[in-house]
């Protein structure tokens, strides 16, 4: 129809902006506080996190207003229980900042010296106020269309995540710039003499080596922008802010603000850089580097090694691969794949417990039986994401809570449930630190002790002693340092442990008897995870590759003696008590923005919205066609209010028009359709029923990965027959590691399997199976969409998709090109009219802008018998190799 290809347009706009937007759960019960800037959205339960966060924000917003002159005058800020994991995010186009309450092991990647709560609502907030700046023309803009004007997002994600690292460095004296970890990997990269070059630190991608993309891009680049302030002043990124809201382009503002170009900047950062840690590197040095034996050369992340009779259990992961590994004289193999941590032997030493991050955001632990290879679940639901086998076979573990504090329980041999012990969120003994969250944790070699290492609200991380018995807790250490995986020496003598004084990780060791804390280790890069295998300590080292597990003898007089400093508690002011209310999703649904919107023969509209969230979505085009003299509509709303989603499409120019209801959940979904968008054909009315899933595992260096579509239903012309018709789908992909001759890169290799069938009993041609183009679920490539046409269809495919070159380059201005791709292929399709082939070949590109990932694909394929060669492009979500 005329008006489907603007339609279609339209709506791409929308599912371009709801698929960047996350929103949390919007059937749980939600309440809503005000401040002068922001209106706080939080489930019941989190009231008190809720009136912290307000706190923390109206101070925050007060500091970065001055940093950035302007500042968006109220944001909705949302406390979400979120996911098994650290994290926050912040959307400009939908005034939200969406904080995760989850604490866990958030300070392996933070620095949350000064809470969780303040950094991760510090950081957001930065983006919330850097990408909302607009000078010039371009605010005039902004007052006229709304959100969707961002000139200062213009500009490479390293200038948008590092500054919003340094910005807390700069205004609250802790982040990621100057936590140990990332000095850690600045100073091994000043020992090796080997900086990344400039285009790979702009841009998250899939990249292969290490350090990752997002260490580049967050930590490392933050020291790019400290640099810069350093050489040419306080104001310099202000000033550079102000160019680039103006409508500047990068490396014009660097020359306004610098007088030199990005290129000749990085060359002087990379010259800079080494003298920063010159005296660091030569003071570790003079005190003398403890020696240690590699075990493991895999690289890029280890960590949670546990030392069985069996061997070393431990946990790697990579862009290759992820899981939980055993480390022997037999070698290096992996036991179970997937996201996984704290792998603890059981007394036998015949299996292993662990947690493992689930396909639903949440932890929970289970059991792996070395002999069978065979994997039990023993927690259901309970968010279960740290545990420690006792001698008499009890599992202590910790849990996530909804405001992100921890529960202490037990799970007993033959128990189908875990016992609470402690609930950290409310506990009911006073010398228990409310609010905490355990970070690690390990049981004493009798069973009747946990050392714990737990990070408080006010970002104290430390080492304390719980007794079981009558849970008598004694905090060890009272510092800002990070102590972080405690393990016990076998005699229960001593606990092991790492932690972070002057912002170095090494290893330590606490002498229960007389309280007298060690210094066991002294190593240029860092030290973790500290667990000892007969005369020998196990640790996990850092190195230029990444992480790996190290040996070192465990000799007890080569450790220094030390003392740790009591520094006073310091937690966040009590919050002012405000008045709250029932959330009220009408109030705030507002459009983000509108646009023009191109009609033939005419013009219209283009606007959308979301309240924050997630109740209700919409996208409207309203326009007029002045030549035909009728209105042009389109409307696409969801409600996320109950089981199942409910989404209504309207779409009208003149007397043609669709609706569409449907009900959507957990991959089942059921819609009534009603088209009257054809002048020649009778209105169509359908009814659908339609089921997605999708299932992987991996085996070593293999990944298979099955996606599955089923589609049923029924279709009706008025005054023509009865309903009748059916799809189905099936497709899948197995992807491998193994080395082309003409790549040598692991990882490079995709095959992609696709079969499809369908059946419809519709009486008109147009409503049966079309086979044929280069896209959609009945594809053969090499034929014209709809060449093969019959009530029964059936489609197969196989593609070889591998790796031609890693480019990872920056595009001029803004943007960036990943990789390139090439993939062979063959489709054939049946239907009664015959049977037909085609084969051919895509070359692909993997590219990013303005931090939205994308694909291009071009493709030639030949069917024999057809006219000749056909060419295509597509868009297409870029493969990861």
């Amino acid at each position: 129809m005329r008006y489907k290809l603007g339609l279609l347009l339209g709506f791409f706009f929308l599912a371009w902006g709801v698929a960047q937007a996350e929103f949390p759960d919007p059937r749980q019960n939600w309440m809503t506080l005000e401040t002068a800037h922001f209106r706080v959205h939080f489930s019941v339960g989190l009231e008190v996190l809720a009136g912290r966060a307000a706190a923390i924000a109206e101070e925050a917003y007060a500091t970065l207003l001055e940093q950035f002159g302007e500042a968006p005058t109220k944001i909705d800020l949302v406390i979400e229980e979120g996911p098994d994991f650290s994290n926050g995010f912040a959307d400009p186009v939908g005034n939200r900042v969406v904080i995760f309450t989850s604490r866990l092991r958030g300070a392996d990647d933070f620095n949350m010296r000064l809470g969780w709560l303040r950094m991760v609502i510090v950081h957001e907030l930065v983006h919330m106020v850097d990408l909302t700046q607009a000078r010039g023309p371009f605010a005039s803009l902004r007052r006229i269309f709304g959100r969707i004007v961002a000139p200062n997002a213009a500009k490479p994600q390293s200038f948008t995540e590092g500054l919003a690292v340094y910005e807390k460095f700069k205004t609250q004296g802790e982040s990621r710039l100057n936590d140990a970890h990332t000095r850690m990997v600045l100073r091994q990269m000043v020992l090796d003499e080997r900086f990344p070059p400039l285009d790979q630190t702009t841009q998250i991608y899939s990249r292969r080596a290490w350090p990752s993309a997002g260490l580049l891009v967050y930590n490392y680049t933050s020291w790019f922008l400290y640099y810069l302030e350093a050489t040419y002043g306080p104001k310099t990124l202000r000033h550079l802010s102000d160019g680039l809201s103006a409508g500047g382009d990068l490396e014009a503002a660097l020359y306004a603000v610098t007088g030199k170009g990005l290129d000749a900047l990085y060359d002087d950062f990379t010259t800079w850089l080494p003298q920063q840690f010159a005296q660091e590197i030569a003071e570790i040095r003079q005190a003398g580097v403890s020696p240690a034996q590699p075990l493991t050369h895999r690289g890029y992340y280890a960590g949670f090694p546990a030392v069985g009779p069996g061997g070393i259990a431990y946990v790697h992961s990579s862009p290759e691969r992820s899981g939980l590994r055993l480390f022997s004289a037999e070698g290096d193999r992996e036991l179970v794949s997937g996201t996984l941590a704290s792998p603890s032997w059981a007394p036998e030493g015949r299996a292993l417990v662990y947690s493992k991050l689930l396909a639903s955001g949440q932890r929970d632990l289970f059991r792996y039986e070395l002999a069978s290879g065979r994997a039990t679940r023993l927690t259901r639901g309970e968010r279960a994401y740290a545990a420690s086998y006792a001698p008499d076979g009890r599992i202590f573990y910790a849990t996530n809570t909804s405001d992100g504090s921890a529960q202490l329980k037990v799970l007993r041999p033959g128990a189908e449930n875990g016992e609470e012990i402690i609930d950290f969120a409310h506990p009911t003994l006073p010398h228990l630190p409310q609010g905490a969250s355990i970070h690690s944790l390990a049981v004493s070699p009798d069973g009747k002790r946990l050392a714990l290492v737990l990070q408080t609200e006010d970002g104290f991380q430390n080492l304390y002693l719980l007794e079981l018995e009558n849970l008598r807790l004694t905090r060890l250490t009272q510092d800002r340092y990070q102590d972080s995986d405690p393990s016990w020496s076998p005699d229960g003598q001593y606990i092991l442990f790492s932690s972070d004084p002057k912002r170095i990780y090494n290893l330590y060791a606490y002498r229960l008897v007389d309280g007298q804390f060690f210094q066991v280790s002294n190593v240029l890069s860092g030290a973790f995870f500290p667990v000892m295998q007969g005369a020998s300590l196990v640790f996990v080292g850092y190195g230029s590759e990444g992480y790996n597990l190290y040996r070192m003898p465990f000799d007890l007089s080569a450790w220094r003696p030390m003392e740790r400093p009591s520094q006073p508690l310091a937690a966040e002011p009590a919050a002012k008590p405000l008045p709250e209310r029932p959330y009220n999703s009408f109030a705030l649904l507002a459009p983000h923005f509108w646009l023009p919107y191109p009609i033939v023969g005419g013009a219209g509209v283009y606007f959308q919205g979301a309240d924050p969230i997630g109740q209700h979505s919409y996208a409207v085009i309203a326009g007029w066609n002045a030549a035909q003299g009728w209105p042009v509509y389109g409307l696409s709303y969801t409600n996320r209010q109950f089981p199942p989603d409910i989404s209504l499409q309207l779409e009208g120019d003149g007397p043609y028009n669709f609706q569409r209801l449907g009900l959507d959940y957990s991959g089942f979904g059921l819609s009534y359709t009603r088209d009257a968008s054809s002048p020649t054909l009778p209105i169509k009315h359908g009814l659908e029923g339609t089921y997605t899933t999708n299932f992987s595992w991996r085996e070593e260096d293999v990944r298979f990965a099955v996606r599955l579509d089923l589609q049923g239903g029924g279709y009706l012309r008025e005054g023509l027959g009865s309903w009748a018709g059916g799809e189905a789908e099936l497709s899948g992909s197995l992807c491998w590691g193994w080395p082309l001759p003409i790549t040598q890169a692991p990882g490079a290799q995709r095959v992609n399997l696709r079969l499809a069938g369908g059946y419809s009993g519709a009486f008109l041609v147009v409503d049966q199976i079309a086979l044929g183009g280069p896209s959609g679920r009945f594809a053969v490539r090499g034929l014209d969409p709809g060449e093969l046409v019959g009530p029964l269809g059936l489609v197969g495919s196989v593609q070889w998709d591998f790796l031609l070159a890693r480019v990872e380059r920056r595009l001029p201005i803004v943007g960036f090109v990943d990789d390139t791709w090439m993939g062979l292929f063959t489709d054939a399709g049946w239907t009664r009219q015959g049977f037909r082939y085609g084969f051919g070949l895509e070359l692909g590109v993997s590219a990013s802008l303005v931090g939205f990932q994308a694909g291009l694909v071009g493709g030639i394929a030949y069917s024999p018998g057809g006219l000749g060669p056909k060419l295509y492009a597509n868009l297409a979500v870029p493969l990861a190799y």
